[in-house]
Formats: structure tokens, C-alpha cells, sequence
């Protein structure tokens, strides 16, 4: 039995927890219940922007944290002023701002949830749909199959909207590429526990721009050599293995590079960077293994002299100079006759 000093000390019974504990669990559904539909509101948006509303199965990767995704970029306001003058007016002008948004869902025929959700945005989330909207207005002007747009969309979701709505050097392209490697199976569709096109986007639209600026100088328009051995799957996991904090490739990255492509292939995509001069010295070993050597080695030469010999007529400065036994040719055969 308690002392009484115990029970006036702590009057209140456990049964009187229940109804606190009860509350908390009820406001606690309700958070998660709004969470969810904040998430299908910008899901549904962002479907609305990239013109796949009636056929897509919702931009669901990062949706519920679409705004917050780019918030704090620091393009974040350029982006949206740049796409507010396409539109015609001030990105300081919040409700012209929301006007072009509603008038856009209404253009495509967004429902009145959508209308709704939109017009009760708070004002700090404005830049953001705005850019989102820019994002999608890239992809539909570049993929008009809107099938195509949709699984984009679908795969990509926030991130790679938020990607092309910032920067112009990010291309709708990288993302039809990688979705074909993917649908090949030369490239996993999941990377780092999200879509593979989602992830591509979360590196491309980061605020130091270092990895964009990796995927532009060595990536893009070589995706078939870095499938090889599984290079761009690595740097799509770990691009820090490759790169330095200015985009440049590092030692270790290319020797990453050329332990799973090849020391060849990862010269050559080196580039100017670090194994610039071995994929020179590579490119001319195999041109001369493979033109200088063997029974048609003659050919390669008499072809060589020829090029060299029509290039000194073409320049005027060694024209004189080229023409000349030409000249003392025909000048000996008309004194013969």
C-alpha cells in the first residue's frame, strides 16, 4: 500500500493518461494524413506541368517534398523570374504569379482540387511551382509522344523536373538517354534507393553545380562508353569517386575510370584532364597498327602525300612552291615536241 504522500504527491491516475495519449494519436494521423495529401497535390501538379495528367501514374518520386526539394537553391529566384518574363510579368508580383499557374492547370485542363491547391499555395512556394513549371514546359516542347512524357515525368519525378525548370545546360535529352539504357538494361533502374532518372536529376540540380558540370564535360554524348564495365552506374552512385568539388575528373577517378572501362576508353574521356596525353599516344598507336603495317602500308603512305600535296595548292602561300613540278613537266614535254 502507498503512503499517502505518495498518492498527494501524484494525484492523477494512469486511466487519466488516456485521453492525452489519445489526442496526440489522433493529431499525429491527421499530420501524416495531410502530409500524404500535400504529396499528391504536387504529384498531380507536376503531371499537370509536363502535359500528362490524364495518362500518368503521378510524379510520385520526391513529390511530397517537391517545394522543399528547391527552396533553398540558389537559382531558385532567377529560374522563376526567367520563367515569369516568359510569361510576361514581375516574379515580384505574388498573385500575377498564381494567376499564370491557375491559368496554365486551366489551359490543360487541371481539375478543381488542383485550381484549389494552387490558389491556397503559400506565397513561398510560388518560386518553386513556377520553376517546376518550367521544368515540364522544356519537356513537352522536347518530347511530343506523351507517353513518353509521362514515364519520364513518372521515373524522373521532382528532381528531374526541378533539374531542367533550373538550368538551361541540363538538358531533356540526358534523361531520354538514360531512360533508354535503363529500358536496355544496361543501367539498373534503381540507383541509391530511387528511380535511376530521379537520381540523375538530384545530382544535376544540386546547389554546387559540380556534378552537372562533371556530367557536361565527360558524360554526355559518350553514355555508350560509360556503360561499359558499369561506369556511369558507379558515378550515378558514388560520383565523388570520380570527381573533385570543380567537376574535374580526379587521379582516382580516372583510374576508376580505367579499372572498369578500359585505360583506352577512359584516356579518351579524360579528355584535357588527367590521361589527356595517354589517349593521344593510344589514338596514334592504333591508327599506325592499323594503317602503317602490313602489305597495304604503301597505300596509306601514297594517300598521306596526297592529302599533304592538295593542301599546299589549296593555301596561296605554297601554291608556287607545289605547282612547280607540275610546271617543269609540261614545259620539258612541249620543248620535246
Amino acid at each position: 500500500m502507498l503512503p499517502d504522500s505518495f498518492e498527494h504527491s501524484f494525484p492523477m491516475k494512469p486511466a487519466a493518461f488516456q485521453l492525452p495519449c489519445s489526442f496526440v494519436l489522433i493529431c499525429l494521423m491527421l499530420i501524416g494524413s495531410m502530409d500524404a495529401a500535400n504529396a499528391a497535390n504536387w504529384s498531380s501538379l507536376l503531371d499537370e506541368f509536363v502535359g500528362a495528367g490524364k495518362v500518368s501514374k503521378g510524379t510520385s518520386h520526391a513529390a511530397d517534398e517537391a517545394a522543399g526539394f528547391i527552396r533553398g537553391t540558389p537559382r531558385l529566384k532567377d529560374a522563376a523570374a526567367r520563367e515569369a518574363k516568359n510569361f510576361g510579368v514581375n516574379a515580384g508580383n505574388r498573385a500575377a504569379i498564381r494567376q499564370v499557374l491557375i491559368k496554365n492547370l486551366q489551359k490543360t485542363g487541371g481539375d478543381s482540387a488542383m485550381l484549389r491547391f494552387v490558389d491556397e499555395l503559400p506565397d513561398t512556394d510560388l518560386d518553386a511551382a513556377l520553376v517546376y513549371l518550367r521544368g515540364g514546359r522544356r519537356l513537352q516542347e522536347t518530347v511530343p509522344d506523351i507517353a513518353i512524357r509521362a514515364r519520364l515525368a513518372q521515373n524522373g519525378g521532382a528532381p528531374a523536373l526541378a533539374s531542367l525548370g533550373l538550368r538551361d545546360n541540363v538538358l531533356v535529352e540526358d534523361f531520354i538517354k538514360l531512360d533508354a539504357l535503363t529500358a536496355a538494361g544496361s543501367v539498373p533502374s534503381q540507383i541509391a534507393g530511387k528511380p535511376t532518372l530521379a537520381r540523375l536529376g538530384e545530382l544535376l540540380s544540386d546547389n554546387s553545380e559540380r556534378f552537372a558540370d562533371f556530367y557536361t564535360r565527360y558524360i554526355r554524348g559518350n553514355e555508350g562508353k560509360w556503360v561499359a564495365g558499369g561506369a556511369l552506374t558507379w558515378w550515378l552512385t558514388d560520383p565523388d569517386s570520380f570527381q573533385d568539388a570543380t567537376g574535374q575528373i580526379t587521379k582516382a577517378g580516372f583510374q576508376k575510370l580505367t579499372e572498369l572501362a578500359g585505360h583506352a576508353t577512359a584516356s579518351a574521356l579524360a579528355g584535357l584532364a588527367e590521361g589527356g596525353k595517354e589517349a593521344g599516344r593510344e589514338i596514334v598507336a592504333e591508327v599506325s597498327k592499323g594503317f602503317f603495317q602490313g602489305s597495304y602500308a604503301w597505300a596509306a603512305w601514297v594517300a598521306i602525300v596526297a592529302f599533304i600535296y592538295a593542301g599546299g595548292l589549296f593555301l596561296p602561300v605554297t601554291r608556287a612552291l607545289f605547282l612547280w613540278p607540275l610546271r617543269t613537266l609540261f614545259r620539258t614535254r612541249s620543248t620535246n615536241l
